[in-house]
């Protein structure tokens, strides 16, 4: 009687190992998966990022109409330079009109031509990072 009751306890402490390496290899498997998930939000994030920024700060040019500088008044309203042919305008954009409110010389214009500006993502960090320790030093 008591050798079939320990027979029946190693079967049942097999199982049980069994079972534990087979929840822990499942574990692993979901957390391996989520970190593959995860690096590739990372990626997309990045490349998005990146192009947004291409766009944004080199102007965006369609023939005879450059976009030279934009200023962000709020949500749905900004204020733009925009060179159509040799001649700069100042005009509005919001949400639900465009409007021309001047003409402007280029003489009183600072262009910036700078045709290798590219925004980084580790320079941007690094601003960010350099920014919160000079404030720990100043606090501390």
């Amino acid at each position: 009687m008591y050798d079939s009751f320990a027979t029946n306890a190693a079967v049942n402490v097999n199982k049980v190992s069994e079972n534990n390496w087979s929840s822990i290899i499942n574990m692993l498997g979901q957390f391996f998966f989520l970190i593959v998930v995860f690096v590739f939000i990372l990626f997309l994030a990045y490349y998005s990022t990146k192009l947004i920024a291409r766009a944004k700060a080199g102007g965006i040019t369609r023939g005879n109409i450059k976009i030279i500088e934009t200023l962000s008044l709020g949500i749905n309203a900004s204020l733009q330079i925009i060179k159509v042919g040799e001649k700069f305008f100042l005009i509005s954009v919001t949400k639900d009109n465009i409007n021309l409110i001047s003409e402007i010389d280029e003489d009183k214009l600072k262009i910036n031509e700078n045709k290798n500006f590219e925004l980084k993502f580790e320079n941007v960090i690094k601003d960010c990072i350099d920014k919160i320790k000079s404030g720990k030093e100043k606090n501390g």
